[in-house]
């Protein structure tokens, strides 16, 4: 039986082309996670993990795609280990590990707290930064949230001022509450820290035509319903009570515009010290 052999190859844009010629039964590739890659790449940020580009006996590509198509889209010419002639079964029993997710990343790192929470706490300040909101396609990987939390470790304390979120009373996770407590926190910490205990818990909630006192009264109502409001939704239903709330305004309601003139993206609610110099974002 002959068998598989092992080699260091540089591969560029035309020598990818070439090995993804022979591709004709892998999955769906996917272009988020190639412009990640791609990206990676460009940076200088690509680390070799040992994981080859592989191929079976009659030279058909079965693992390797999306990297071989972050080389063309990035231009870059990188060596990876290449192994040919494995079975053509060997496919089926490739990617079924448990992926490491950004929580895991933290947790290697090094992070000793609450990693889960602090790892989508960055997910979310990563996508704000870059994007203005928090519904978008593109999603960071485990160096970005690394980044992330390095140069913003106060989130951490947004974490631990957002302990209430765990109770599930409300609808909206922990992770969110403490990336929506960060940011506003950065305006005005003693208001964040009062703003998200009327929220998360109703304390000093005295009006039903307080700001917060609708958005808790909503996230609670939704807490109860089958088909719930999305996490980009409750993003913006928070950070417009908490520029309603910051103007010292009552309202009888809280909605925002999705159709028709003034459509609301994502609530303008001023400038955030060390955030709106940094952020590109699309209000």
């Amino acid at each position: 039986m002959r068998r598989p052999t092992y080699s260091i190859e540089s591969i560029g844009p035309k020598e990818a082309a070439v090995m993804l010629e022979n591709n004709p039964h892998n999955r769906h590739l996917r272009p988020s996670w190639v412009a990640v890659l791609a990206r990676r790449m460009k940076a200088g940020k690509w680390k070799e993990t040992a994981e080859p580009i592989k191929f079976d006996g009659p030279g058909i590509l079965l693992d390797g795609q999306h990297r071989l198509q972050a080389i063309i889209t990035s231009g870059m010419t990188l060596e990876f280990i290449v192994v040919r002639g494995l079975n053509p079964d060997a496919r089926f029993a490739m990617d079924t590990g448990a992926k490491r997710t950004g929580t895991d990343a933290l947790v290697m790192d090094g992070f000793g707290g609450d990693a889960r929470a602090v790892g989508a706490a960055c997910n979310y300040l990563w996508r704000f930064l870059r994007y203005g909101g928090v519904n978008t396609d593109r999603a960071p990987d485990n160096e970005d949230i690394i980044q992330t939390f390095t140069e913003h470790p106060e989130i951490q304390e947004s974490v631990e001022a957002t302990k209430a979120a765990r109770t599930k009373a409300i609808w909206g996770s922990h992770g969110l509450f403490a990336f929506c407590h960060y940011i506003f926190s950065r305006q005005d910490r003693d208001a964040a820290d009062q703003f998200m205990a009327g929220l998360l818990s109703g304390i000093g909630l005295e009006s039903s035509r307080d700001p917060i006192w609708i958005l808790r009264d909503r996230l609670i109502h939704e807490a109860t319903r089958q088909a719930k409001i999305t996490t980009s939704y409750i993003a913006q239903l928070t950070f417009k009570a908490w520029a309603i709330w910051r103007e010292g305004e009552e309202r009888s309601q809280l909605r925002l515009r999705k159709r028709g003139e003034g459509i609301e993206k994502f609530p303008d609610i001023g400038p955030i010290p060390g955030i709106s110099d940094k952020a590109e974002l699309t209000w």
